[in-house]
């Protein structure tokens, strides 16, 4: 008997690890033809004659416009976010992504820029940061804030970039990546929005972006039924054996 519930108790720990070990996360839909489109950047933000095609897992901007295009969906929590951009046709401005997003006032943006325009705006009054190359700026109530910059990091143009963007608790981490090469890899603290819609976004520049991915890391899955059947069975298993036992 003793060996019996010494299997039971293996059998019962297996299926509670397997309930209870935190889930990987639900990765939501992404359909960019249900997302919005908006002719406005996030900092110049002025109207322009744009043409963006959107649909299954991608976004294309041509016409070196100003242009937002933000998820159908709000994520609340962490999350992962993920995908590929390309500067296509002959300019240097700015792309990137964005997310936490409510507005074009209230978001975080990753951004991008080939050597041309930095985060500042064409219109006047707007917030500006200031950043060049690459930056990471949460911008609140208009106003642009710093969170990172590499200043002298540039796209190159027609090349594909790899972008992971993830949020736990109050940390925001993200990783460019060109190939296997690792570009940039940062992580920074901030809690200003731990929710809003996920998006991609264009300044004066032509861009494509494809396999947009979001995971949501703040649901927990529901255990698969067999898995809580084994459970029953494990616990029931070892309430039998300790009344034999008795």
């Amino acid at each position: 008997m003793p060996n019996i519930s010494k299997q039971l108790k293996m059998i019962a720990a297996t299926a509670i690890a397997s309930v209870f070990i935190a889930s990987p996360g639900v990765a939501a839909p992404v359909d960019t033809s249900l997302w919005t489109v908006s002719n406005a950047g996030l900092q110049y933000d002025i109207g322009s004659s744009n043409a963006v095609t959107t649909g299954g897992t991608s976004v294309t901007v041509s016409g070196n416009s100003q242009s937002t295009v933000t998820s159908d969906f709000s994520q609340s929590g962490d999350f992962i976010y993920s995908g590929t951009m390309r500067a296509i046709a002959g300019d240097n401005d700015n792309m990137g992504v964005t997310f936490g997003f409510a507005d074009v006032a209230n978001h975080y943006r990753l951004g991008w820029e080939g050597g041309g325009f930095g985060d500042s705006p064409a219109t006047p009054g707007l917030g500006s940061s200031g950043a060049n190359g690459l930056f990471l700026v949460v911008e609140q109530g208009g106003v642009g804030s710093v969170l990172f910059q590499n200043a002298t990091l540039n796209w190159v143009l027609n090349t594909d970039y790899d972008f992971t963007i993830s949020r736990t608790g109050n940390d925001i981490s993200f990783e460019i990546m060109q190939g296997v090469t690792t570009l940039e890899s940062q992580t920074v603290t901030d809690n200003t929005f731990l929710s809003g819609q996920v998006g991609v976004y264009t300044e004066s520049q032509s861009a494509t972006f494809a396999n947009l991915d979001h995971t949501d890391l703040s649901v927990v899955a529901v255990p698969e039924p067999g898995t809580l059947l084994v459970l029953g069975f494990a616990l029931a298993g070892l309430g039998f054996a300790r009344r034999r036992m008795r």
